[in-house]
């Protein structure tokens, strides 16, 4: 038996219904597919993988459902038996566009960038741009899945005001025009901490790191909201409706703020079923990618009418750890974010300059190791080691092994380094 033997409307119907009660996520793994890229079902305003509809409404109709390889999708096949049976079927502009993010299942947040009232209680816009053209910003709200964390940014305020979590699935709907695009949220709450162009500036060098590491591994397009100029100093949001945040970056701008977090935002059971799911079908990525040193060679800088002289010691120190890792039998690897670690993710390291005095360098360093394993851009169970271009006075090495449970290392000599109980423990050394 085969998609032909689909003729029966109402399975079709029962199919749609039962991907309303699952959720998504839930439904597409229960029987084993995954997003549609080209062809959906338009019904009562919502949009429909079409393929997995065929695959669960044959099981309905005959008691044995069809999986991805039984059959093959297209306008041909799946798209005209769903035209037969009376349903609408649809397009997206992100047909056959693959994400960066797709199959993470960490990249769960987004924001929108808001000029008008009604922040927090749902995400709306139009199908195409007044042009008649599609517009790919706006083909990035039918993505988001139920659970989805969206953080707000007010263009009237410039800056972030609060966070939410998407309650439904992207449905269309069909007033006003050419319709639009319609998600509801639930959740919303202020964020406690600031985080404006000013902050967003200050951060340039980290947001600007972390589009070329993410365009180095992944091209383009990255959907990031940020207008890039050559100036760091001007970097500001852009003026498109939605763009992605990536995990890394929602760590640095939000790491010491809870209230965004996905645990803590009151609403629905929904969402927790969601990440379970993926979290059991989609295979762990790997949370570090393999060590590539980055520029650490003094450079000239024109800033004012006149020529600066600056320095990489921190990436000097990064590099020649890697090195020596690698010396001794490991693999090095970073993100994004972590500066070091090892590829298995077992360990990670953050590597602090202590020109500016111990306390500061030891502070940021505990915050930055825990917040990496709280917002999984490492491993919740990697150990934890701080890399210091100085060895660690013995008060501090006391803190950091017998309270805070984090490894220390500094260079030794020109080729190798010193190391603490746990760092040599962690590193199996």
């Amino acid at each position: 038996m085969g998609l032909g033997d689909i003729t029966d409307r109402q399975a079709v119907v029962s199919a749609l219904s039962e991907f309303d009660q699952m959720g998504r996520e839930a439904f597409l793994a229960k029987y084993g597919f995954g997003r549609a890229r080209s062809y959906f079902i338009e019904h009562g305003g919502s949009l429909y993988d079409s393929k997995a509809i065929a695959g669960a409404a044959h099981g309905i109709q005959h008691g044995a459902a069809l999986g991805p390889a039984d059959f093959s999708g297209g306008d041909a096949t799946v798209a005209a038996l769903m035209r037969r049976l009376g349903f609408h079927v649809t397009t997206s502009a992100a047909a056959g566009t693959s994400y960066w993010w797709d199959g993470d299942p960490r990249e769960r947040c987004w924001v929108e960038i808001r000029q008008v009232e009604g922040i927090g209680t749902y995400l709306q816009c139009p199908l195409v741009r007044e042009n008649g053209q599609k517009d790919p910003w706006y083909e990035l709200v039918p993505t988001v899945s139920v659970g989805d964390v969206i953080f707000h940014w007010s263009v009237r305020e410039g800056r972030f005001v609060g966070v939410s979590q998407v309650a439904t699935p992207a449905r269309v709907t069909r007033s006003g025009g050419t319709g639009g695009y319609w998600v509801d949220l639930e959740g919303f709450r202020p964020l406690a901490v600031t985080v404006d162009h000013r902050v967003l500036r200050a951060k340039a060098d980290f947001i600007y790191d972390l589009r070329d590491e993410l365009e180095e591994h992944h091209g383009r397009p990255l959907n990031l909201p940020f207008q890039f100029t050559r100036d760091r100093s001007q970097l500001r949001f852009m003026s498109n409706y939605f763009a992605k945040l990536p995990a890394a970056l929602v760590a640095e701008l939000f790491g010491a703020e809870t209230n965004w977090h996905p645990r803590t935002l009151t609403g629905a059971s929904a969402p927790t079923q969601s990440r379970r799911i993926v979290s059991r079908q989609v295979p762990a990525p790997a949370f570090l990618a393999p060590f590539k040193p980055k520029a650490d060679t003094t450079y000239e800088a024109l800033v004012t009418a006149r020529t600066q002289r600056r320095h990489r010691d921190h990436e000097t120190l990064v590099n020649a750890c890697a090195l020596w890792l690698q010396s001794r039998g490991h693999t090095p690897a970073r993100n994004a974010a972590v500066d070091l670690g090892l590829l298995d993710g077992t360990v990670i390291i953050e590597a602090k300059l202590t020109a500016g005095g111990w306390p500061g360098a030891i502070r940021a360093a505990i915050g930055q190791l825990y917040e990496y394993r709280y917002f999984q851009v490492a491993r919740p169970d990697a150990a934890l080691i701080l890399l210091s271009d100085q060895p660690v006075p013995a008060e501090w090495l006391a803190y950091l092994e017998d309270d805070r449970g984090i490894g220390s290392m500094w260079p030794a000599s020109t080729s190798g380094f010193a190391l603490t109980s746990l760092a040599r423990q962690a590193l199996r050394l």
